[in-house]
């Protein structure tokens, strides 16, 4: 059967194939509307999971940065060697102060004095701390949190550790 010179067949094809090339616009239209949407959701949930690990990081925060600084109470001079400390730099990460980076740095506290803590590549911050105090030929380790600072230092030990004989 044929009409002003097409056929039926052809007229079905036709018609088929502008069907599918419409059915292929609009689920590409859809396509691109539920990716816009998972991108969307994607994004709304990544804000939400920071969000809670902010909340977490504000309940479990860090006590300050305090200057570490030393009052030596006692009636003889003190030296402090090994310091480490971990610190909040500059750059809002915490970083780590270790005097074996300055072929083990020491600081000499005179009788009945303060001083505070400090290097070349290092402000004397700290969240925790570690040192070695020695007196008299004893020595030991002083460890701790910046809120041992709040009174603005740490009394040093009046003697070393006793020696059991």
């Amino acid at each position: 059967m044929k009409e002003r010179g097409i056929d039926a067949g052809r007229i079905g094809a036709i018609a088929l194939a502008v069907l599918a090339a419409g059915v292929s616009v609009l689920l590409g239209v859809h396509y691109r509307q539920l990716d816009a949407e998972l991108t969307s959701q994607r994004q709304v949930f990544a804000q939400a999971k920071n969000g809670g690990a902010v909340a977490i990081a504000n309940r479990l925060a860090l006590p300050p940065n305090r200057r570490l600084a030393v009052c030596n109470d006692s009636s003889s001079n003190t030296t402090i060697s090994s310091v480490a400390a971990v610190y909040i730099g500059q750059s809002g990460k915490p970083e780590i102060y270790s005097g074996a980076n300055e072929q083990w740095r020491t600081w000499s506290v005179p009788a009945r004095s303060r001083l505070a803590l400090g290097a070349t590549d290092w402000d004397g911050s700290a969240l925790f701390y570690a040192m070695n105090v020695s007196n008299a030929d004893k020595s030991q380790l002083l460890a701790g949190v910046s809120d041992d600072l709040r009174s603005g230092f740490i009394r040093l030990p009046a003697e070393g550790p006793r020696q059991s004989n």
